[in-house]
């Protein structure tokens, strides 16, 4: 379980609140929240933000860590992606053996493909929406150099270069896969419950009828870190490819 807790540098933290609620709850269901095992993770980009207090169960200080995993999803306390990319990299890459190994044995490459894509891709997006516009350009060139060694561990020494060996296994790049999934998913939140997660259609704002009415009003942004976090991208995506 996790709690969240957003507030201003001028608010008082009201999370240990809830943090009892939830502990007095498990003891009246006759369980028990181990405060050796919970973690807290504070994200601040203020210059010289107060240290905020500590969270405790019973006793217990929770430990302040710089980065948590979220249904296997690492997030960081600087919201950079570092640590979940070379999780990635290095969880499909020794998956990779698999095919060095079934190669071994001429399974044809059209097998090897349908491995590589049930078994070895999936884990290099995982729960890409959340964190594919946020990659920089060496996170995205290490992703997709995992990609060139199974093309080139599959085709063997027929392999010449990597836009070659998409094309003859009927591969795309990751980086197009990526864009294609976030648009899959943007709209799919369209017609979900979760519409409110992206902005309103320009129309519904000026209340006029023009030619973009039915784009999605992209927020106003500050900063690089909220112009290429999930929501400003997925909506820009909308726009760009449509509904």
């Amino acid at each position: 379980m996790n709690l969240l807790e957003t507030r201003t540098l001028c608010e008082l933290p009201t999370l240990q609140n809830a943090l009892d609620d939830l502990h007095l709850w498990t003891q009246r269901n006759y369980m028990l929240l181990n405060g050796g095992k919970c973690l807290t993770m504070h994200v601040t980009f203020a210059r010289n933000p107060p240290q905020p207090p500590p969270l405790r169960i019973d006793d217990t200080d929770l430990a302040v860590v710089p980065s948590l995993k979220v249904l296997g999803l690492t997030i960081q306390s600087d919201l950079h992606w570092d640590k979940q990319v070379n999780n990635m990299v290095a969880k499909s890459g020794r998956k990779l053996f698999l095919l060095k190994r079934l190669k071994k044995f001429n399974l044809p490459q059209c097998d090897l493909v349908a491995i590589y894509i049930g078994y070895i891709r999936p884990i290099l997006e995982y729960a890409v929406p959340v964190w594919s516009s946020g990659l920089t350009k060496r996170q995205s060139d290490q992703l997709e150099r995992l990609q060139k060694r199974a093309c080139r561990t599959i085709m063997g020494n027929g392999y010449t270069g990597y836009q070659h060996a998409l094309e003859h296994l009927g591969l795309s790049t990751l980086a197009a896969r990526r864009e294609q999934l976030c648009l899959k998913f943007a709209r799919s939140l369209m017609d979900s419950e979760f519409r409110d997660w992206l902005p309103p259609p320009r129309a519904q704002i000026t209340g006029r009828v023009t030619r973009n009415n039915h784009k999605l009003n992209c927020p106003k942004v500050k900063t690089n870190r909220y112009l290429n976090s999930s929501i400003p991208y997925m909506a820009r995506i909308i726009n760009q490819y449509g509904q």
